[in-house]
């Protein structure tokens, strides 16, 4: 177990030094507030759990810059990642700058859960990583990726993309999510990848949801996608064109995706445009022992429980979540004038640790410092 004491960039108990260690380690925060980065967080070493929930009040915000994973079996939950573009020039050197990035080649068995990612210049959060497998995004808010902002290719604002440079990352899983003024890929997935796409509301989102071939390269890589019980909701600049699901006619042979009680509430007969021919009656990939809520109660849940820290928001998180209530709300262009007060306060976190902390006293499988984490969690998401 690593302990964060403080809110520095690097050295001796920060986050940075953490990550950056070495060997199986829970990672837990003593500390909450704001960690102004000077760069990237990189995940180079494996088998970590980044526990957010152990943080005191108002937990972490990481500013400015992302996180990167080039590595294996990771969980990184209830943490709040804002990029922004303040201070930035559109000269080229920000146009990568996603929250959270997966880029290591053969990445897998991640599980990233009840985050926040808003305000990125490229993606909000993206698998760009040859042979990728396994990887989750639960329960997490993607919102505002900012519109007009320093992208050299100018108007941008993209949600989540699935894809890589050649082996596309395979048994993807997104459930849960919230995902909220960004102009398009929410989510996007690239010809060649296969993905459980489960239980997200989608809001305010300018373009299809699109399942396509991105580049000419990828196309005799066939794709598979099961969407189930998804929730589309327009907002005030939602296209009135856009379908919730799209395959795109480049979708290489042997193809498939499967929908069920997936919903569009603004317009219905806007649902589903399957170019490719491609749509199947039974699911091509599922997730094991996971059955998905109908898609009338997702709303509610995803609204109630999404995000780094549901049970007390911080300001920009409970702003989105009211505009999707609302039916209001904008995409942004630039996170000037947004950033919410992130107060730094300080937790002693010795008193949480029991005293045999890689035991498992009740022999259900979980050690008794994983069952310490998990009533953490469920404190902060107010279950």
């Amino acid at each position: 177990m690593i302990k964060v004491t403080n809110l520095n960039d690097s050295g001796s108990g920060s986050l940075r030094a953490a990550i950056e260690a070495s060997g199986p380690r829970i990672i837990v925060f003593e500390v909450g507030g704001a960690i102004n980065l000077n760069s990237d967080l990189r995940i180079s070493n494996g088998n970590v759990t980044i526990a957010g929930q152990t943080a005191p009040f108002p937990g972490i915000m990481l500013k400015r810059y992302g996180v990167r994973i080039n590595t294996s079996n990771i969980l990184m939950q209830h943490i709040a990642i804002r990029v922004g573009d303040d201070g930035r020039t559109a000269d080229g050197s920000w146009d990568n700058a996603d929250a959270l990035q997966i880029t290591g080649s053969g990445a897998s068995n991640i599980v990233i859960d009840h985050c926040s990612w808003s305000w990125g210049i490229d993606e909000n959060s993206s698998t760009w990583a040859s042979g990728a497998h396994d990887i989750t995004f639960s329960n997490n808010i993607i919102a505002e990726a900012l519109v007009n902002s320093t992208h050299s290719e100018g108007s941008h604002s993209k949600g989540l993309l699935i894809g890589g440079s050649g082996n596309n990352p395979k048994n993807i899983a997104i459930i849960g999510n919230l995902f909220a003024h960004n102009v398009d890929r929410d989510p996007q997935l690239k010809g060649g990848t296969s993905t459980v796409v489960a239980n997200n509301v989608m809001y305010n989102c300018g373009d299809s949801y699109s399942i396509s071939n991105m580049t000419r390269n990828y196309v005799t890589e066939k794709t598979l996608a099961s969407y189930l019980g998804n929730v589309f909701v327009d907002g005030p600049q939602s296209a009135s064109g856009a379908y919730a699901i799209k395959a795109e006619s480049n979708l290489a042979s042997g193809s498939a995706f499967y929908a069920d009680d997936n919903v569009n509430l603004s317009r219905p007969s806007y649902l589903i445009k399957d170019s490719a021919g491609c749509r199947v009656s039974s699911a091509p990939l599922a997730i094991a022992d996971y059955s998905p809520l109908a898609s009338g109660q997702v709303v509610d849940s995803v609204l109630t429980y999404t995000g780094t820290r549901p049970a007390e928001r911080d300001d920009v998180d409970a702003r989105i979540v009211s505009e999707v209530y609302n039916g209001n709300g904008s995409r942004k262009n630039h996170s000037s004038g947004l950033w919410p007060n992130y107060p730094s306060t300080t937790r002693d976190f010795d008193q949480y640790i029991p005293s045999n902390p890689t035991g498992d006293s009740d022999g259900d499988g979980y050690t008794n410092i994983e069952e310490v984490l998990y009533q953490m969690a469920l404190q902060v998401e107010g279950r």
